[in-house]
């Protein structure tokens, strides 16, 4: 088995593969300039190890002058090609560094055919075998061309470009791609040229085998434009995802508005209903008594007492109707007292008008909270005592309202039948919708524990963002209510 061959053609397959994948990408998206110079690039050093494979197994002088100036034209399409793709994917080098290095290549790369037999002998008297991975492979012999300078200035120049532009992406703070490109264009490069500059002229005894460094240039390469498509399919898949939750958002809005329009319609009717069925007949029974009275006063002071005491009920009974339906449409606590004294007040209320037992308990809560802050928290407990009350079954109910760590923190649970969460996120109605909302505009969490038979709790937790003034004392001690 010879090695020679085995490793030579493994390096030229390799960078022919990366060449057809990375060209392939290219064919695809014709902006991607950085794809198709690599493609360019693996293909040269693919030739590379072609001509190097036919050099060390040349049996005549003519035949290693002919693989020694193909070599020269494989290395002027590694070295334009480094240079564009520099130019392109690190968008950095000197311009006029760059157009120096494509100048002297490409005059090495005329003279190389120009002057017999190429550029790096004036001629070539035979071919000497040498040891080398086990078997002997041929070297050239022959009278040096000074010309051969013109090629080692080039390649001297490239090693200079790619030291140039790797200090300027690693300046501007890209240190991932200076340390993963450009630190391998640097180093390889320099080996590559020391390399095949030294074995020509006899310091090292072995063939000229820069393919093997441009190889290593080749996989860096490829790692980081692989790497930059992941980043790409995953930013569209990212992209995607996020465009098809803003299409759910839009038809939960949508759905949500029309909702919301439906449910002011219905509150419009039931305060209609109230103040025409409730209010509105209470207060013209009230006039017409007030003008019975004024038609045909009583005459005995007593009887005028107890119609005056019988009509001062009549007006603190309406009274107490119009404060229940302003406190329904917002609380003055909630104003005038905080939230604290606000969610204590509701969670009475609830007590004291349906069957159920709450208990509720504020720590450390500020009394005086950003205001949309104090109606999102309020508003949730109303919705979640509202949801007990008429779903759960529940003979117990249970609100904590604190503040640590920055944020406030609700607790609303029960001891009801619960319900199957999945299944009611899929069908959530308007108060559930309503309460993400309300906690998601002050930048909250929401989150429901639920299943049936075990009761339900509903957890909110919202920053807690410095006052605008300075704030009241907190309410520090502890308030409970129960049955």
């Amino acid at each position: 088995m010879s090695w020679v061959t085995v490793i030579w053609s493994m390096v030229a397959a390799a960078c022919l593969t990366l060449a057809i994948v990375q060209g392939m990408v290219w064919w695809r998206r014709r902006d991607a300039r950085a794809h198709a110079l690599f493609a360019l690039a693996a293909v040269g050093t693919a030739l590379l190890a072609s001509t190097e494979l036919w050099m060390m197994q040349a049996e005549t002088p003519d035949e290693f002058g002919r693989a020694y100036r193909w070599l020269f034209a494989a290395a002027w399409l590694v070295s334009v090609s480094l240079v564009g793709f520099v130019r392109s994917y690190l968008d950095a080098g000197r311009p006029w560094l760059a157009w120096t290095v494509y100048g002297t290549r490409t005059l090495s790369l005329i003279l190389n055919f120009a002057l017999p037999p190429n550029l790096g002998y004036r001629a070539i008297t035979g071919v000497r075998q040498i040891p080398f991975l086990g078997e002997s492979v041929s070297v050239g012999v022959g009278v040096p061309s000074p010309w051969m300078l013109v090629g080692q200035l080039s390649l001297l120049l490239l090693v200079v470009f790619t030291v140039d532009a790797t200090l300027a992406v690693w300046r501007r703070g890209d240190h991932g791609r200076a340390a993963v490109v450009g630190g391998s264009l640097v180093f390889f490069t320099l080996m590559g040229s020391s390399q095949s500059a030294l074995a020509f002229w006899g310091v090292l005894p072995m063939p000229t085998i820069p393919s093997v460094f441009f190889l290593v240039i080749v996989i860096a390469m490829s790692y980081e434009l692989s790497y930059d498509t992941f980043r790409v399919a995953e930013i569209g898949r990212a992209l995607q995802a996020t465009e098809q939750r803003l299409a759910t958002s839009r038809s939960e809005a949508h759905s949500l508005a029309g909702r919301l329009i439906t449910a002011q319609d219905d509150e419009r009717a039931r305060l209609a209903r109230a103040m025409h069925d409730g209010l509105s007949q209470d207060m013209a029974l009230l006039a017409v008594e007030l003008d019975i009275l004024g038609q045909h006063p009583p005459s005995a002071p007593e009887e005028i007492k107890n119609r005056a005491d019988d009509l001062a009920s009549q007006v603190k009974a309406l009274s107490a109707d119009v404060h229940r339906m302003a406190h329904g449409l917002h609380p003055a606590k909630l104003d005038q007292l905080g939230l604290a004294a606000a969610t204590i007040g509701h969670c009475r209320d609830v007590e004291r008008m349906h069957a159920i037992a709450v208990q509720c308990e504020c720590r450390d809560v500020p009394r005086w909270l950003p205001p949309d802050v104090a109606r999102c928290l309020y508003r949730v407990t109303q919705e979640a005592l509202h949801n007990v009350v008429k779903h759960s079954g529940a003979k117990r109910a249970a609100v904590e309202l604190t503040a640590a760590d920055g944020e406030i923190r609700l607790s609303i649970t029960d001891d009801g039948k619960g319900f199957e969460f999945e299944s009611a996120r899929a069908s959530a109605g308007l108060g559930m919708i309503s309460m993400c909302e309300r906690v998601q505009l002050v930048q909250g969490r929401i989150e429901w524990q639920s299943k049936p038979g075990g009761g339900t709790r509903v957890a909110v937790r919202v920053p807690l963002r410095p006052p605008a003034v300075s704030a009241s004392p907190e309410v520090s001690a502890s308030s409970k209510v129960s049955a």
